[in-house]
């Protein structure tokens, strides 16, 4: 079995955060919200399931910064760059299982 590239588990991660916020808008929907912390308040769903989206989007636009360089001088720079982005993206999900230490920037 091949190890995920940091890409591909990254977007596993996102997927899962948005997966669950979606699972919690029903509890968030109306005036009869569940009590909750101050953190659960600036973190409702709806905000979760735009971050997600926010962070796929950025992960996108890396890939085609890349891409426009590609066969220029500018593709290494563009492709550290894009490297980076992820590895600082994945580091709030570095406990979770699948998570690789050579990840890390």
């Amino acid at each position: 079995m091949t190890r995920p590239n940091l890409q591909d588990w990254l977007l596993e991660q996102i997927t899962s955060d948005e997966q669950l916020a979606r699972a919690e808008l029903g509890d968030y929907a109306g005036s009869d919200r569940p009590t909750e912390s101050r953190h659960q308040a600036a973190w409702p769903p709806d905000r979760v399931i735009i971050e997600c989206w926010t962070k796929r989007r950025i992960i996108d636009l890396a890939i085609d910064a890349m891409q426009a360089a590609r066969g220029s001088t500018r593709f290494l720079a563009a492709e550290e760059f894009m490297q980076t982005t992820m590895m600082v993206m994945a580091e709030p999900y570095a406990d979770r299982p699948g998570y690789r230490d050579d990840w890390r920037p």
